[in-house]
């Protein structure tokens, strides 16, 4: 049974992969916030020329922080239905050019920043700009 999985197992492999990788970008999402700070948790800055004077303002107030999620995946299989055992179906996935065609597509969707994002960002301009 080494090409052979129940469909439950096939659906619940499939979902562990949407979310591993949902929250793999947010993972650099966080990543990407952090390195807008330094360690002793400080915005970084950056110096600004206005008007003829000099203006300090966090590096993250000029960053674009849309984040990305997964809005789409589209899975196509072709496979056999083996069979049914204990009240599971089974599916066949040899290796067959006939059977077995996966063809995974994943649409990324640019969000909006989220709104705890958009208070810092306003906080630290209040903070650094009278």
């Amino acid at each position: 049974m080494e090409n052979k999985v129940s469909a439950y197992n096939l659906i619940s492999i499939l979902e562990s992969a949407v979310s591993k990788a949902q929250e793999s970008v947010g993972r650099q999402y966080t990543d990407n916030l952090r390195s807008y700070f330094n360690e002793d948790k400080t915005p970084k800055q950056i110096n600004l020329e206005v008007n003829s004077q000099s203006v300090v303002l966090p590096e993250i107030c000029t960053a674009n922080l849309k984040p990305i999620s997964v809005k789409e995946i589209n899975i196509n299989l072709s496979c056999c239905i083996e069979g049914v055992d204990n009240n599971e179906l089974i599916l066949d996935l040899s290796k067959s050019d006939e059977k077995n065609n996966i063809k995974i597509n994943i649409v990324l969707n640019s969000e909006n920043e989220p709104e705890a994002v958009m208070r810092i960002n306003d906080m630290l301009i209040s903070e650094y700009i009278p």
